[in-house]
């Protein structure tokens, strides 16, 4: 085989590793339908540590919910079951939501394990302000799924 031939060869066969940056930079993050599978582990994940949090059993009224190379961001708000807002008088917030300190949300950022299990990575209940902000670079997350605007920190 010449040495032209092999250079080519070569080339053909590292053409998919140089490329590969490239496709997934551009990858767009989507929202798992309602009803779905992947929708239902992400929320059942998240509604271990927040109904622990809240003392109460919880269901969530999901504002955003993206997914993107096996990690999810939900924005959304804690319900009862059937959709009444949560009671916090009989929670830790009660005071910070009487003195209006704390939101009637949650945002949570999982991760999907090899197998396929959803964890929860960090998650801010009632935040007055924008936690996750930081959490591509501290959870090294892709910034996509966060709605954030470009350069925002």
């Amino acid at each position: 085989m010449s040495q032209n031939r092999r250079a080519l060869l070569f080339s053909l066969l590292l053409l998919p590793i140089a490329l590969a940056p490239h496709a997934r930079a551009k990858e767009t993050p989507h929202t798992p339908p309602m009803g779905s599978a992947e929708r239902r582990q992400i929320t059942d994940a998240l509604r271990v540590p927040v109904a622990k949090a809240l003392k109460q059993k919880v269901v969530f009224e999901i504002r955003r919910l993206k997914v993107l190379q096996g990690w999810a961001f939900l924005d959304g708000a804690p319900r009862q079951p059937g959709g009444k807002p949560i009671n916090y008088e009989k929670t830790p917030y009660a005071e910070a939501k009487k003195e209006g300190a704390f939101d009637d949300g949650v945002v949570a950022l999982l991760k999907r394990s090899p197998r396929g299990k959803w964890t929860v990575v960090t998650y801010a209940l009632g935040a007055t302000d924008v936690p996750y902000v930081d959490w591509d670079r501290r959870y090294r997350a892709p910034r996509a799924i966060f709605g954030l605007p470009p350069g925002a920190r």
